[in-house]
């Protein structure tokens, strides 16, 4: 990609890239290339971390371009189309016409808009296919049963329930990394799953109705897997037992807002020792889970354990904390929002776990001391959420002198002024998401954030709702920080 560094430039918005002109449909690959002139085709390419996004220039010459993409594919670039709507000659186009596209191996069409009978036409090339929130159903599925190279697909938020389950599992016999979450699937479509992919090493069920017996099932056939996502899933101590003893790969594990309890969760600190992501947010774990998790898996680097504290899930107070804070020093990200949590809790996290990037300690009881305390102990911190915690100007001031680095600040329902305000954007200059909603800003801290606006150019997100800003400012926030979207 060097010969081509002068094509390539980053981008910040999916609303900025558009792949192919909404109107007019081209006939050949380069009429297609003449409607998208003046606006950006988007690249993806794929790393074992995350997906980084690129784009063409939009003053590249069609050769280049072609170039571009034939280098991506060489590269394994992920052709990223999501939230585009297709005609069926531009699919045609696309994808049928222009050989190019038949070398394709990695291909996103999230929230896309197609006639689902051009499922037939993708490449068998393909070994990456997300077709996330596609409104597909149980036939539709039916059309993929060709892409026989698949090794990952993600099906997540559509209706394809068992029966496209079944077909799936039975058609697609390489994959090993499979997202099937929110799709109706109950214990019958598990069972497909399972008998048919005994390869698959990563699976999402979430927003399922598979139960403890679908767990029941999934635990005693995948013995390969290392991560596994079964968020609301009616899943109780029982279901986690069995995921806790026959599953001892497992790196990951999301089991979020079960039913589950102290059995549970101490089964799964016992006999998963591998783990260093776990997620048990929303169950019933109280303070003794806490301290099982704590004790047993020492090379934790993600936990979530956030709580609704008015249903009186995990409830998790100063002796789960203090447990954390003693065994997990390898945490990067540490998400307790909505438990038991006062200032001293607060410092303890800040003083013990200093290798914490990412933070969230919303819905608590912390104020300008315990905001204080993390800011002058987590100075690394890129996210953090203290929504509704007590927090004046002097909790905000600490924040935004000391936090530099902070890409995403969340500060709503809180007790914050025009100090505050102006004290974080003064000093945040790598700010994407910035949410001040339900503070007493007022026209003066819109005013603020408006003289810093030449400080916030990587703002995407801004949230001032309820801060009793007047029309007139408003509109000159608007005019100020025309690259973020701002909520009012």
């Amino acid at each position: 990609m060097k010969n081509l560094s002068h094509l390539i430039c980053s981008v910040a918005l999916v609303s900025q890239l558009v792949c192919i002109s909404s109107y007019g449909a081209p006939t050949s690959f380069n009429d297609m290339l003449d409607g998208i002139r003046g606006t950006f085709f988007k690249l993806a390419k794929e790393n074992p971390a995350e997906l980084v996004k690129f784009s063409l220039i939009n003053q590249a010459s069609q050769a280049a371009v072609k170039d571009a993409i034939r280098q991506a594919i060489l590269d394994g670039a992920t052709f990223d189309l999501s939230g585009k709507t297709f005609t069926n000659k531009q699919f045609k186009t696309l994808f049928i016409e222009e050989r190019l596209f038949s070398k394709i191996t990695k291909l996103k069409l999230l929230r896309a808009e197609f006639n689902h009978d051009l499922l037939l036409q993708l490449p068998i090339s393909l070994v990456y296919l997300d077709l996330d929130f596609c409104n597909l159903n149980r036939k539709d599925v039916q059309r993929l049963t060709h892409l026989k190279n698949l090794s990952s697909l993600v099906l997540a938020i559509n209706q394809i329930g068992d029966i496209g389950a079944q077909a799936i599992a039975q058609n697609l016999p390489l994959l090993v990394t499979l997202d099937m979450s929110s799709n109706g699937i109950g214990v019958g479509g598990a069972r497909a799953i399972v008998q048919n992919l005994p390869g698959l090493t990563s699976l999402n069920m979430s927003y399922n109705e598979i139960g403890d017996e679908g767990a029941q099932v999934i635990a005693q056939n995948l013995k390969n897997l290392t991560s596994l996502v079964l968020v609301v899933n009616q899943i109780g101590d029982e279901g986690a037992h069995v995921i806790a003893q026959n599953l001892p790969l497992l790196a990951t594990l999301d089991m979020g807002n079960n039913g589950i309890g102290v059995a549970g969760a101490r089964a799964i600190a016992q006999n998963l020792p591998r783990l260093t992501s776990l997620n048990m947010s929303y169950n019933e774990i109280g303070d003794e889970g806490a301290q099982a998790i704590a004790q047993h898996l020492s090379h934790l680097t993600y936990l979530d354990l956030m709580s609704h504290e008015d249903e009186g899930l995990n409830e998790i107070g100063a002796t789960g904390i203090e447990a954390i804070t003693q065994n997990l020093p390898l945490l990067g990200t540490l998400s307790l929002g909505g438990n038991n949590i006062g200032i001293a809790e607060a410092q303890a996290i800040a003083q013990n776990l200093t290798q914490l990037t990412y933070l969230d300690l919303g819905d608590s009881r912390i104020g300008d001391a315990g905001a204080q305390a993390i800011a002058q102990n987590l100075p690394q911190l890129t996210f953090l959420n203290l929504e509704s915690s007590e927090i004046g100007d002097a909790g905000a001031q600490a924040i935004g002198q000391l936090l530099s680095h902070l890409t995403t600040l969340k500060l709503g329902w809180n007790l914050i002024g025009v100090a505050g305000t102006q004290a974080i954007v003064q000093h945040m200059e790598h700010l994407t998401t910035l949410e001040l909603n339900a503070n007493t800003l007022e026209d003066a801290g819109a005013q603020a954030i408006s003289q810093n606006a030449q400080r916030l150019t990587l703002l995407v997100y801004l949230n001032l709702n309820d801060t009793d800003i007047t029309r007139t400012a408003q509109a000159m926030l608007k005019e100020r920080l025309l690259n973020a979207e701002i909520s009012f």
